[in-house]
């Protein structure tokens, strides 16, 4: 039986540790917002007029308003307090899970420590307790990553056209799709002189559209959280960025209007 509880410890440690790799939805979509601020927004830091006042804070989140600050410190995505200290936590715990893992003779003295009389059960419960409330502080407010070279880069050159497209979203000749990227919705609406430069705007915009979602998933480490990340942009594209009158697809492809 002495041996079985450290066993059970270690399973139970190493399956709190895979808890850290699920997406985190509620940091993708702020980042999603921060990002999709700054791209509508004209240089100099005006924003297109909206319903929505963009620099107001979203309900229940830790982000603070826009303001006038740098596109650079526009796209990072504050930490919250007390986050720092429980992530510290969650990595010693799993340096101490892994070390446990080495030496299963770790985990058998973890256990012959503990207060002469209080019950093996209660004091691995205990310990597994310590584990599992840094871990969970850790995950419950997860920063996603925006702001290395890349990301930024991209971001700012999708910002210098959208001052150009701007116009064919408001006439309805472009919309948004269901896979957050671009597309021509009505050809015969474009004049014959301007066709190709809306065709090269929209090949360059899901350019960098592409670009940006798989690069924010590559910086965070996670490459395979790419869809996700897709699909949090293009929800927010249209909830967020675009303006009443705009066009945009549902998941079928029916284009609808905002």
């Amino acid at each position: 039986m002495k041996r079985l509880i450290p066993s059970l410890l270690l399973g139970l440690l190493a399956a709190c540790v895979t808890v850290n790799v699920y997406f985190p939805a509620a940091a993708a979509e702020q980042a999603a917002d921060r990002i999709i601020d700054t791209v509508t927004s004209q240089p100099g830091g005006t924003k297109p007029n909206n319903e929505t006042d963009r620099t107001k804070t979203p309900p229940n989140s830790r982000l603070t308003p826009n303001g006038d600050r740098s596109m650079g410190d526009r796209l990072v995505s504050n930490r919250p307090v007390g986050t720092r200290a429980a992530a510290d936590r969650a990595v010693a715990n799993r340096a101490l899970a892994d070390h446990a893992a080495a030496d299963p003779a770790v985990a058998d003295r973890a256990v012959a420590n503990q207060p002469a009389g209080q019950p093996v059960l209660l004091a691995a419960a205990g310990a597994l307790l310590n584990l599992l409330i840094p871990a969970a502080e850790a995950q419950a407010s997860p920063n996603l990553d925006v702001s290395d070279p890349q990301t930024r880069a991209v971001t700012a050159s999708m910002q210098q056209r959208f001052g150009e497209l701007k116009k064919y979203f408001d006439s309805g000749v472009i919309g948004l799709t269901a896979d957050g990227q671009v597309a021509i919705r009505d050809q015969n609406a474009i004049p014959l002189a301007e066709r190709a430069v809306v065709a090269r705007l929209v090949a360059e915009d899901n350019r960098d559209r592409a670009t940006l979602y798989a690069e924010i998933a590559r910086a965070n480490k996670h490459p395979e959280w790419e869809p996700d990340i897709r699909r949090t942009f293009a929800r927010r594209w249209v909830e967020r960025g675009a303006q009443p009158g705009w066009y945009y697809q549902d998941s079928s492809g029916k284009w609808l209007q905002k």
